[in-house]
């Protein structure tokens, strides 16, 4: 082979590679094709060693990653493709379920805990607003309703002590009154069964005197209430239960 100065053989090489690529990206190409063999033994045959193997190993990528060029190289997804967009779609739907189910169950436990705070500040209401309160003279409110009271349950109690407290209810028609040891804290809508489905809680109230020494002026009221739902009741041992406090001073 004749010498060839390198900065000549080097732009000729360029410039020989670039038509390449240039016919590479507008030209079918098949795998093993004598096209591609040419393309790729084309600089290594004509000039020896030069260019280097960078050089052809870029030729390669260049047909290689180059865009398909027949409509039906471009069109549709494969198998595979379609399998796992189909897989990461099944999984968003699945912990999207999950997700507005537990949303839900929270809604639901967060209205009872409405309903239960709403008997407790009417409990806690009634401590402070009942009247005359002078434990010192022995004057302290405290109500049992007689009629309708098979547990003998009362309406309100401040004296010292754990007490049970009566939901009183009136009959509309005969207006005849009933006392019971549940409360209502929240009613809903059973989407199964279509019936109307009461959570019902029980309410205490624990009275503590906390005067200092010889006073006997201060009690320290803590109401109570626990309630059933779902799972979780009073008779399993570990029920709903929501409490406030409240302190009341003799009224002279």
């Amino acid at each position: 082979m004749e010498k060839v100065d390198r900065v000549s053989l080097g732009l000729r090489v360029e410039q020989t590679l670039i038509e390449q690529a240039k016919l590479a990206m507008v030209t079918p190409w098949k795998k093993g094709s004598r096209f591609s063999r040419k393309m790729l033994e084309m600089p290594y045959r004509n000039y020896g060693n030069w260019p280097p193997l960078v050089s052809r190993l870029l030729l390669l990528s260049v047909m290689i990653c180059r865009p398909a060029s027949t409509p039906a190289q471009r069109g549709g997804f494969t198998l595979v493709e379609a399998v796992v967009a189909i897989g990461v779609l099944g999984i968003g739907v699945a912990y999207s379920v999950g997700a507005l189910t537990k949303f839900n169950s929270v809604a639901a436990i967060e209205r009872n805990s409405t309903g239960a705070y709403s008997v407790v500040a009417n409990q806690i209401d009634l401590f402070q607003s009942m009247s005359p309160f002078n434990p010192q003279k022995g004057q302290i409110p405290a109500y049992t309703e007689a009629s309708n009271n098979p547990s003998n349950l009362p309406t309100y109690d401040m004296t010292v002590g754990t007490h049970t407290i009566g939901y009183v209810t009136k009959n509309p028609t005969t207006g005849v009154t009933s006392v019971a040891d549940k409360w209502p804290v929240y009613q809903y809508k059973d989407p199964t069964t279509g019936n109307v489905v009461v959570v019902n809680g029980t309410v205490t109230v624990q009275v503590t005197d906390i005067s200092p020494a010889a006073t006997n002026q201060i009690y320290q009221a803590v109401v109570t209430i626990t309630y059933d739902y779902l799972n979780r009741t009073q008779a399993s041992g570990n029920p709903y239960a929501f409490s406030m406090s409240t302190i009341r001073a003799s009224d002279i």
